[in-house]
């Protein structure tokens, strides 16, 4: 499948491969360290190569110092914007983590998509699957707004809900949340996550 992204196309003995932004932030790894405290983000920088790392820490005033530290250890921040305090859902905030060099970013909101993408940031949306009907919604919001990839949480939804919405939707998906045994994380990538999102040290390493 062609994933509706942004594509960077290289020409190689007369083949012509396309990487997304997303394999970019991605470089490989299946698995982006999810971090919520100082102590995680310091296991992720030294003791780990992967490429990015989502934030789920800090503050409107700490979070510039996260992020320049971030790209001192040559790695991508990955903002979930609902989990940083004093952040809002508002273009002004996008603005914001767009002057911070922020890589992606992580909405709830589909409005904020648009703006995200507006500021050459990689957007990544959210969908929290609690019934069917939000997996309605959230196809739709997707297709709507088209972003650079959707976010399935829970992560531990059944295989056929993956199916069902890959089939309906032309970006890739990623998963997160619950992801604390490697069998769960091994087997949301298995469904059809390109990544997972993961909080626990000890699988950065297993799976990533």
């Amino acid at each position: 499948m062609r994933y509706d992204t942004d594509f960077l196309y290289l020409k190689l003995g007369g083949i012509v491969l396309e990487t997304s932004k997303l394999e970019r932030l991605l470089a490989g790894s299946r698995i982006i360290p999810s971090v919520n405290s100082a102590e995680g983000l310091k296991c992720v920088l030294t003791k780990t190569s992967l490429p990015c790392v989502m934030l789920k820490l800090g503050d409107v005033n700490t979070l510039p110092k996260i992020v320049r530290l971030i790209h001192q250890y040559g790695r991508k921040a990955v903002v979930h914007q609902d989990s940083i305090k004093g952040l809002a859902r508002d273009r002004t905030s996008i603005d914001f983590l767009s002057k911070l060099g922020v890589d992606a970013v992580i909405t709830m909101k589909p409005q904020c998509v648009r703006w995200i993408k507006e500021e050459e940031m990689l957007s990544i949306l959210g969908l929290f699957l609690i019934d069917t009907n939000a997996m309605a919604t959230g196809v739709q919001s997707i297709n709507e707004s088209r972003p650079d990839a959707g976010l399935v949480m829970p992560m531990t939804i059944p295989g056929s809900i993956y199916d069902a919405i890959l089939r309906q939707i032309r970006v890739p998906l990623l998963a997160g949340g619950l992801g604390m045994e490697e069998e769960l994380v091994t087997a949301a990538l298995d469904n059809g996550a390109l990544a997972a999102a993961v909080t626990k040290p000890a699988l950065w390493q297993t799976i990533g």
